[in-house]
């Protein structure tokens, strides 16, 4: 219909290209561009993120070539000139992805040491006096990204629904833990049970 109207009408676009520019990394907040970062390659593709995350060994295929091109690319739009600057000259999507670790999370040794350090305030967390559930979740929930963004030892949902369930003050906890006896607690989203 769109000829019959002439200069009226506009012809039939084809469907917007998805996905966007890449998060920018300046050298701040590295745990939540890593996260973004990791999300935006996996949607190129997930063999992007192959090549980033894990890398390739032996014999590349010409495959495995334009897989770290394009994650490389995509790393290295994503980074700002500071921070290009400390992996300049790296060839592969994996060594850059590692090096940004090692810069910017530490050496295992270093993440281990985060590590026992933020599990020591998770296990200390208490929910302060006439705070609400969903606040106390929110304070608790960037100790647990924290954790987790070290990878040393996740925690998992059904740990943090038990440390919740700990958290509320007991007239409250006898209720909800009588309610949740039937439930799996390791299955149970988080959000369920602070809702």
């Amino acid at each position: 219909p769109w000829l019959l109207i002439g200069s009226l009408a506009s012809p039939p676009r084809a469907m917007a290209k998805m996905g966007g520019s890449p998060p920018i990394f300046e050298g701040r907040n590295f745990a939540y561009w890593k996260a973004r970062m990791g999300a935006y390659l996996d949607a190129i593709a997930p063999e992007v993120w192959h090549a980033t995350k894990v890398g390739f060994t032996g014999d590349l295929t010409a495959d495995h070539v334009k897989w770290n091109a394009k994650a490389r690319n995509a790393l290295i739009e994503a980074i700002s000139e500071d921070v290009f600057a400390r992996v300049d000259g790296i060839d592969t999507a994996h060594g850059i992805w590692k090096q940004l670790i090692e810069m910017h999370e530490g050496s295992s040794k270093v993440r281990e040491q985060k590590y026992h350090l933020l599990r020591a305030k998770y296990d200390e967390f208490k929910m302060l006096p006439n705070e609400l559930c969903n606040d106390m979740y929110s304070r608790l929930n960037v100790i647990v990204k924290d954790i987790n963004a070290l990878d040393v030892a996740k925690i998992d949902r059904g740990a943090i629904n038990r440390k919740i369930l700990m958290l509320l003050p007991k007239p409250k906890y006898n209720i909800i833990n009588a309610m949740l006896q039937k439930e799996d607690l390791d299955m149970m989203e988080v959000v369920e049970l602070v809702g």
